[in-house]
């Protein structure tokens, strides 16, 4: 399988330093993604740097012709990314973005773990779907599911819901 990976231009800056842990996080627009974000700003310290990355689902095509679905999720890609570096901003914290194209659901999670491997990530940390029944789980799989298999050497941190304050 091969992974369609990027990084430019909306990664425009390196925030890793030998000296500088990096976290990845998986971002997709959903409340659970946005949690995960949430739960990274405020668990891990300021010196962690942050790359968000965003699997951009394209659909199996028998052609080599572009999908039509392909630029509308480009501009929602792009769309993504200013959010969320005005999230980041919004935190006082510096986030890097990337994305990559995956064509099966298992392959989601192989394109994050790769990515981890190829930046030198400490850990990954993603959302839970609370949306999905227990059956399609167990038939369809899951995101963080797939994270978790396929990063077998990356710690994974699995956000499921919003810790409840007293």
């Amino acid at each position: 399988m091969q992974l369609d990976l990027h990084t430019g231009p909306e990664e425009d800056f390196d925030i890793t330093s030998p000296r500088q842990p990096l976290t990845l996080v998986c971002v997709d627009g959903s409340e659970e993604s946005d949690r995960a974000l949430r739960w990274a700003m405020r668990n891990l310290p300021d010196k962690h740097g942050l790359m968000l990355i965003h699997g951009v689902k394209i659909p199996y095509s028998a052609s080599l012709e572009i999908h039509p679905h392909k630029a509308e999720d480009m501009r929602e890609h792009d769309r993504l990314v200013q959010r969320y570096r005005r999230i980041c901003q919004e935190n006082g914290r510096r986030c890097g973005m990337a994305h990559f194209h995956y064509q099966r659901g298992d392959a989601f999670g192989d394109g994050v773990c790769s990515y981890a491997r190829l930046r030198g990530a400490q850990a990954v940390v993603t959302g839970r779907r609370t949306n999905i029944s227990n059956a399609r789980r167990a038939v369809f799989g899951s995101g963080s599911q797939y994270v978790l298999q396929h990063c077998e050497d990356i710690p994974v941190t699995v956000v499921s819901t919003e810790e409840q304050s007293d």
